[in-house]
């Protein structure tokens, strides 16, 4: 695959190639992208007259690719980790700022589009980036939502939607969520995520998979909200929401979900599963941390199911679990009860414990098989 290097900046007057020297504006990108582009993105970009879509799909083997950078001569900076020892927000300093308003934003059913390192940020809309064709990726972007309105901030409805490393942010008055990644027939992941909804879930996720995310001060963590279930959750951290996680209400839920190796604290209600399961299968849940959720699970739906390899102390605070919920830092501090204890002796939740002295070699031991 050769992909074709264009650029794109908020200072082009148009009528631009798309080249180093004479780059695109924001609106050219979006009619002139092409398969096989990836279009190198840099400066401040306020969008508030129409909405924004892609005119060309990309294809299975030459994506459109829209990542960010810090100018024309550092194509490849855009992203530079996280903060706080790589377990905190993403570092945006050289991602170029995507700013839209009055209700207007990224809409498109583009197919085979890819977006790297962008911090958009969409103010009094009532969606934010919103991509309904198949197989895009949004990857390492900051996107948070603000003002009134506000109910997506990144939606993702269709076969392989992917979103990895991403903080979702979404703290507008409409409810909603962070991330939506719903569908009762497609197939969408989240990776690695930082989200918060205020007022909605943080991830909106139903026949889907969801792994190693932190949700925190939401209304809901996780909600699984299809009626078909088949959606797993593993490895996560969910910290301060309402209810941690959440099913869906619906007598016609046939198929199962699973909670796999999650850290649920200092919620109203860890789990709550709406669906009685009478003849239905409800949700497998396994190797689960639960600590100082007042009104603990609500396990109605549970029906006799067990759960396996679960940890419930009430005892300490977040200060036992965390590094410092303060600077959005969820690693598991020395001797975290949640340390060691998934499966193949694993850390729960969806940071690894920082360990002392010989803690590596004794992790590396107890998966390997040593003493």
């Amino acid at each position: 695959m050769a992909l074709t290097e264009r650029y794109v900046s908020s200072a082009a007057g148009g009528g631009g190639d798309g080249s180093s020297g004479s780059p695109w504006t924001w609106d050219e990108m979006l009619s002139s992208a092409a398969a096989g582009d990836r279009c190198n993105v840099y400066g401040t970009f306020s969008l508030s007259s129409s909405d924004s879509a892609f005119s060309n799909d990309g294809t299975a083997t030459q994506p459109i690719i829209v990542r960010g950078c810090s100018s024309a001569g550092s194509i490849t900076d855009g992203y530079q980790g996280r903060t706080q020892g790589g377990a905190g927000p993403l570092d945006t300093t050289n991602m170029p700022a995507i700013n839209y308003s009055s209700g207007k934003r990224l809409n498109t059913d583009t197919e085979y589009l890819v977006l790297e390192s962008l911090n958009f940020t969409s103010t009094n809309c009532t969606n934010g980036v919103t991509l309904t064709g198949t197989d895009n990726v949004v990857i390492r972007c900051r996107m948070a939502m603000t003002g009134t309105g506000g109910t997506t901030n990144l939606y993702g409805n269709d076969y392989s939607f992917t979103v990895i490393d991403c903080d979702c942010f979404n703290t507008a008055s409409g409810g909603g969520s962070s991330i939506d990644i719903a569908n009762e027939t497609r197939y969408q992941a989240a990776y690695g995520c930082h989200a918060v909804c205020t007022s909605g879930s943080a991830i909106n996720a139903g026949r889907a998979v969801v792994v190693g995310c932190v949700v925190y001060d939401s209304v809901i963590g996780i909600e699984d909200s299809t009626q078909y279930g088949m959606t797993t959750i593993a490895n996560c951290t969910i910290y301060n929401c309402t209810t941690g996680i959440q099913t869906e209400d619906n007598a016609n839920r046939t198929y199962l979900s699973r909670v796999l190796g999650c850290h649920i604290t200092d919620c109203t209600y860890g789990l709550v599963n709406d669906h009685i399961a009478t003849s239905d299968v409800p949700i497998i849940r396994a190797y689960t941390r639960y600590r100082d959720n007042t009104s603990g699970n609500d396990d109605g739906g549970f029906g006799d199911w067990p759960e396996y390899g679960t940890i419930t102390t009430d005892s300490g605070d977040a200060a036992t679990d965390y590094n410092s919920t303060a600077n959005d830092d969820y690693r598991l501090v020395n001797g975290a009860a949640g340390a060691d204890q998934g499966a193949l002796a694993g850390d729960l939740g969806a940071l690894k414990e920082i360990e002392a002295g010989s803690g590596v070699l004794r992790r590396l031991a107890r998966i390997y098989g040593g003493g």
